[in-house]
């Protein structure tokens, strides 16, 4: 398994990054884990490029309720700029 390098400017501790585009803001099944420690939520896939720059984090979550061209393009442009970071993804 490949590791990810630790960016300068990255900040400690982050479990993971939670991309929560849950249409419904109480459905996302990040509340379930609420005790998980350094779990980062975005809610903004403009924000998913610049949560990975600062946190760094091992691997990434999206977790959509349908896609559209937009979360399809935010996934591929994650697969592309960041190949060795793995991506789950839950519908």
């Amino acid at each position: 398994m490949s590791e990810i390098p630790a960016l300068d400017h990255a900040l400690p501790i982050c479990g993971f990054l939670w991309v929560d585009l849950m249409r419904d803001r109480d459905a996302s099944m990040l509340d379930a884990l609420r005790h998980t420690s350094g779990v980062r939520r975005i809610r903004e896939l403009e924000h998913v490029a610049s949560a990975i720059r600062m946190h760094a984090p091992p691997f990434v979550c999206f977790e959509i309720e349908g896609a559209d061209t937009r979360i399809l393009d935010s996934l591929i442009r994650v697969r592309h700029d960041h190949p060795e970071l793995p991506v789950l993804l839950i519908t």
